[in-house]
């Protein structure tokens, strides 16, 4: 493969939970890519980047359009067609690819327009996706790139082991965290349970370190996992790492090689179905201790930091062909 040049304009995937681009895999294929961190300033002035590598990736778009509309009070209407001139001026006729981060309410609004402007006006290869929907109609060249997780599967427990059967721990980052609490506040139940959701962001007292975080769930047999700005968060692969099972609503976007409901995992369409389901494992340790057993599978064969990027360099294959 020639050297590539990856121009990134999202930090998702940068996170200490992540760290896309410190894991063994990325060392291994270091010789063949290029990494640079475009700010977004320099798109939005328009400051000229020359790419000198036959081809190149934008990584990410995410930080580069908030802070658009945050700093410069721009619209998406004047924002990608800036995104568009950089860029161009970057990689000319050079083929590309593209990792669209952006969150769920931007794809639903603004999504096709960007990868229009992509497969339009560029030599584009592929197009992957953070929030890809399942009943949505796409380009053959875009596929769906989730957010994956570093491995802490050593901190995972026996489930007769765990000190908790529920935990949660968030912001109030999204309405249908406040209205599930609400009504989880008012349901009796036994069940051993640690839940808080809370205002404040990172300034909350509430808000426990990242190590804290882990450890609590790896103590306890289930997590909530609810949506933030997006479906696709850092929570859903936490949980599998952790070695506790995901209790999630049945939601519209895309994952490969997702967890099965009742196998790996609990997906439930109302309250009371996920009660039920919950009430009904946790009569059985035997079966939860299978499905704890096959989602921490399911997560190190396809899930980890390093399988996505493995994913990443065979996408970034096609640029040579």
């Amino acid at each position: 493969m020639d050297i590539c040049k990856l121009l990134v304009g999202g930090n998702y995937f940068l996170a200490d939970q992540v760290k896309f681009f410190d894991n063994p895999i990325f060392h291994q294929a270091s010789d063949r890519l290029d990494v640079e961190v475009i700010d977004w300033t320099d798109v939005i002035k328009k400051k000229p980047h020359k790419v000198d590598a036959p081809c190149a990736m934008v990584f990410g778009l995410k930080t580069w359009t908030r802070l658009a509309r945050k700093k410069h009070g721009m619209g998406w209407s004047e924002i990608i067609p800036r995104i568009h001139r950089c860029l161009k001026h970057a990689v000319g006729d050079k083929p590309i690819g593209v990792f669209d981060d952006l969150s769920t309410k931007e794809v639903r609004h603004h999504g096709e327009r960007m990868q229009r402007m992509f497969f339009d006006n560029f030599d584009c290869r592929f197009y992957l996706l953070r929030e890809g929907m399942k009943k949505q109609q796409y380009d053959k060249r875009v596929k769906p790139f989730t957010m994956p997780c570093k491995d802490f599967t050593y901190l995972a427990k026996p489930i007769k082991d765990k000190q908790l059967d529920i935990f949660f721990r968030g912001n109030e980052s999204d309405p249908e965290r406040v209205k599930f609490f609400k009504q989880y506040q008012k349901t009796k139940h036994d069940m051993r349970a640690d839940v808080i959701v809370y205002r404040g962001g990172d300034r909350a007292k509430e808000r426990l370190s990242h190590e804290q975080f882990m450890a609590k769930m790896a103590d306890s047999v289930f997590n909530f996992h609810f949506k933030g700005t997006g479906y696709c968060c850092y929570r859903y692969q936490e949980i599998a790492s952790s070695g506790s099972i995901i209790v999630s609503p049945s939601y519209p976007h895309l994952v490969s090689h997702d967890y099965v409901d009742m196998e790996s995992c609990i997906i439930y369409r109302s309250f009371d179905d996920m009660m039920s389901k919950m009430r009904q494992l946790l009569k059985r340790p035997e079966r939860l201790q299978e499905m704890q057993d096959r989602s921490i599978e399911n997560f190190r064969k396809y899930h980890t930091t390093e399988k996505r990027f493995e994913e990443l360099l065979e996408s970034i294959e096609l640029l040579g062909r």
